[in-house]
């Protein structure tokens, strides 16, 4: 005190906190506990650590602990300074020291339970947009499938009806009492009554209908316009 005084008398242009900083040391010094109160607690804990109450870190920790000093402060103005009112502070620095760390704990699993439900909220709508476009890619499909097998359809009969009517003919025309005149209407009748001959012989041999062949030409050509649409 003498020493500021006497700096603060030198220089008092440049100083003009100083009394500030005084009066901040003094109240630091009062909340603090005296020398031979701070001793006797490192002692004290010294005398913990070589019997094994306390690990070396836990005597690190209680010691660096702002609460001791606080601790100290209050005991010492309250009770006389033994082992038994050393041992209470240090319970207490321990128990502040295992509140806070529990109050960690708790705040990690709140974390960890606030990311679990984020990342459950997350798989349930990836969930929902993957079935919303499953359902629009097979409705697509469907209605891809349904168009193919139009389109396929109106593109068969138009061979097979030229085929039913030629068969037709040929069968109409080789009745015993129709008759034909000589030249082309006797090219065409023997014409068409060989190719209605031919596909019913072609139907016992190979056992299929023309209703069959037909619909196997529709299959192949709805794969084939499906693949042409899509590319796949």
């Amino acid at each position: 005190m003498a020493l500021s005084n006497a700096a603060w008398l030198k220089k008092p242009t440049i100083i003009t906190a100083l009394k500030l900083d005084e009066l901040c040391a003094l109240c630091s010094a009062a909340l603090s506990p005296s020398r031979r109160t701070w001793d006797l607690f490192l002692i004290h804990l010294r005398k913990l650590k070589q019997s094994g109450d306390v690990t070396s870190d836990e005597a690190v920790a209680i010691a660096a602990s702002s609460l001791t000093d606080a601790i100290l402060s209050e005991v010492e103005d309250d009770m006389p300074i033994d082992a038994a009112t050393l041992q209470e502070v240090v319970e207490r620095v321990k128990q502040d020291y295992a509140q806070r760390a529990a109050a960690q704990v708790r705040a990690v699993e709140q974390r960890i339970v606030q990311e679990k439900d984020a990342a459950l909220s997350l798989v349930d709508v990836t969930s929902n947009q993957m079935r919303d476009e499953m359902a629009l890619r097979n409705r697509l499909e469907q209605r891809l499938e349904g168009r193919a097998k139009k389109i396929a359809r109106v593109i068969a009969w138009l061979p097979f009806s030229l085929v039913f009517l030629v068969s037709a003919a040929g069968i109409i025309l080789g009745l015993p009492f129709v008759s034909v005149n000589e030249g082309w209407p006797k090219i065409i009748t023997v014409s068409c009554v060989a190719f209605g001959a031919g596909t019913g012989l072609l139907s016992l041999f190979f056992r299929a209908h023309l209703h069959e062949w037909r619909l196997r030409l529709e299959d192949h050509l709805a794969k084939s316009i499906r693949t042409w649409l899509t590319g796949e």
